[in-house]
């Protein structure tokens, strides 16, 4: 039994209506209490929040039973590298990762001007790359493009150009994380190859083997073992790629199955991410809501 009275003073954002918060809601605060300090102490240990997907299971005083699932959430590339912030607090966009998304775009045979809706959507200027309105893509909504860099996946149902089809695709292989890194070592054969696009198929073969041997903790000892791998050096260009790597996971993804008393079943998703290695916030939370 896990007594989850526990008080909270987190300061969270309700993204969506919940229904008979009295009791839920209580409930769900309580638990990510208790996954907070899981995954701090986790990260003491090994250094990483989790190294495998992981399930925990609780009984509430109030007879709930509530299902914890735990899963890697930066083995993708960051959409919020699309753009950066300056010093002004201004939103810029990023060249170089707009190219090299839309490239990885086209290999996933989505089109490649979706892109720039997304970066659209993110930066402070409100025309887009043709010097049209931004509002003009928006007319048919309610809404227009936020100007501001991401917050969570869930906006992207809302960039012009995305569909139900391509938001699952581009979901298993982008994300939206306070922590611009990739976990390269949560990566598998398929996303190596879009996301190191210089190295062949028997380059990626080794690179994933490696990985499955070494812990590699820096970009130099990444780049080493690249070079090791090709038997070249890196050009500049090739460099750049390893800017988006890192070599910890920082970034998890829970899901909170409630199954009430009166035999009723809610859900709650929580994005909870390692900062500046400060300790463990909680970037959102939506629910609960029933199932």
């Amino acid at each position: 039994m896990v007594n989850l009275n526990t008080e909270t003073d987190n300061k969270i954002e309700i993204v969506s209506k919940y229904l008979e918060k009295d009791n839920l809601f209580e409930e769900v605060l309580a638990v990510e209490e208790v996954i907070k300090i899981m995954l701090e102490n986790e990260i003491l240990r090994s250094g990483d929040l989790i190294q495998i997907p992981m399930q925990q299971k609780f009984e509430t005083p109030n007879q709930n039973s509530i299902e914890v699932n735990l899963f890697q959430n930066d083995s993708c590339i960051n959409l919020r590298a699309l753009v950066y912030n300056t010093s002004n607090n201004k939103t810029l966009r990023n060249k170089f990762e707009i190219d090299r998304i839309k490239k990885i775009f086209s290999k996933l045979s989505i089109d490649p001007t979706i892109v720039e809706n997304i970066v659209d959507w993110q930066d402070s200027d409100l025309l887009t790359i043709d010097g049209q309105e931004e509002k003009n893509l928006y007319k048919l909504y309610d809404f227009s493009p936020k100007n501001y860099p991401l917050h969570n996946m869930f906006e992207l149902k809302m960039v012009s150009g995305l569909n139900r089809k391509n938001f699952e695709i581009i979901k298993s292989f982008f994300c939206v994380n306070q922590n611009y890194k990739t976990n390269i070592h949560s990566l598998d054969k398929n996303k190596i190859s879009l996301f190191l696009p210089f190295l062949n198929n028997a380059q990626v073969e080794i690179l994933l083997s490696k990985l499955q041997q070494i812990k590699l903790k820096n970009k130099n000892e990444l780049l080493t073992l690249l070079e090791r791998i090709k038997k070249n050096p890196l050009s500049n260009k090739e460099k750049r790629h390893l800017n988006l790597f890192g070599f910890a996971n920082k970034s998890i993804l829970g899901q909170v199955k409630i199954n009430s008393k009166d035999e009723k079943e809610w859900m709650t998703n929580i994005k909870f991410e390692l900062i500046d290695n400060k300790g463990i916030k909680i970037m959102y939370r939506l629910g609960p809501y029933s199932i």
